[in-house]
């Protein structure tokens, strides 16, 4: 593993003109992890660029760098390489920003999610690691580079959110241990447990009133899910990231094993899917074209919100009967 380590501490330390991006619908272990490379490595003396296909959530503002991350359109010089961050095919970048540079630079990635497309240059994948700020901070380390304020606070909030404050069966010794020597840099933890869990904008609170209209359980009450429609995005003036963190109700009801959070967009339905242990949502995110972890996963079907209903709801019923 250090070997591999250091091949990506020689690519990250000599290559100039690097463009880091991350998946669709960017999260706190996205960003995070896009930040504390760039600050680790001196990307901004490197010409390095930050891009991200989606709108940013705003509750992660509070990053050192945030304003640093551009749109595609915002590209200003090609990149010699481009390094994926927290997923490991370009497809999950996005739509088709990326696709001039497939084959013409090197490519990337880090992660800590399973791959089943991946063809980049040089990959580091470590799907036991609760998130890949731990993976990019044991990079980090190997390489001897101290952390500061910006490196510290960008790769703690990647590692809290994708544990949910350590709490998701994600979290490891090495997670804590990593964990504790960031907290040595000073990072006000105040300013990063209510920018991620407390701080929630009126437009999400509204989100989250819509999805719990419309929550729907199953007969055996293993199945929960909830939908928000566009109109009801538009009439509260609702961004992507104002609905990121819905879904984690569905699957707080008693008794409920799987939660599904369908979001309307144009033309086409996000679907987020969590499960508890012994549930995998994995394999049905990945049969319409998405992906994730075991317990944690998503896809995007393009139709209506019936349309969606009609294909996942189904494949859900039919996993939980092959464990019957």
């Amino acid at each position: 593993m250090k070997q591999n380590y250091r091949q990506m501490i020689d690519i990250l330390k000599n290559t100039k003109n690097l463009l880091i991006t991350g998946h669709q619908d960017p999260d706190g272990d996205c960003i995070g992890s896009m930040l504390g490379i760039y600050y680790a490595f001196d990307g901004k003396n490197k010409s390095w660029q930050l891009v991200l296909q989606d709108e940013m959530p705003v509750y992660l503002n509070f990053l050192p760098g945030f304003a640093e991350i551009k749109s595609p359109q915002d590209i200003v010089v090609k990149p010699d390489a481009v390094l994926l961050l927290d997923c490991a095919e370009a497809k999950r970048a996005g739509a088709n920003f990326l696709d001039g540079y497939v084959g013409k630079v090197p490519f990337y990635a880090i992660d800590h999610h399973p791959a089943q497309d991946c063809a980049c240059d040089f990959t580091i994948i470590e799907d036991e690691a609760s998130a890949t700020g731990e993976i990019c901070a044991a990079i980090i380390e190997e390489a001897g580079m101290p952390y500061n304020q910006e490196i510290a606070m960008a790769l703690y909030s990647a590692i809290v959110s994708d544990t949910a404050c350590f709490r998701y069966l994600n979290t490891t010794p090495r997670c804590f241990e990593i964990a504790a020597r960031l907290l040595e840099s000073g990072i006000d933890l105040e300013t990063v447990r209510i920018n991620l869990f407390e701080n929630n904008s009126l437009a999400s609170m509204h989100m989250l009133a819509v999805a719990l209209q419309n929550l729907e359980v199953s007969k055996d009450g293993l199945v929960a899910w909830m939908k928000v429609d566009q109109a009801s995005k538009q009439l509260y003036k609702a961004k992507d990231g104002d609905l990121s963190k819905i879904i984690n109700y569905a699957l707080s009801i008693q008794g409920v094993k799987i939660g599904v959070f369908f979001q309307e967009k144009e033309g086409e339905v996000k679907v987020g899917l969590r499960s508890r242990r012994g549930y995998s949502v994995d394999g049905i995110a990945r049969s319409f074209g998405g992906g994730g972890h075991i317990m944690a996963a998503g896809c995007t079907l393009a139709g209506t919100l019936d349309e969606a209903y009609k294909q996942v709801l189904p494949a859900i019923y039919a996993m939980l009967e092959e464990k019957r």
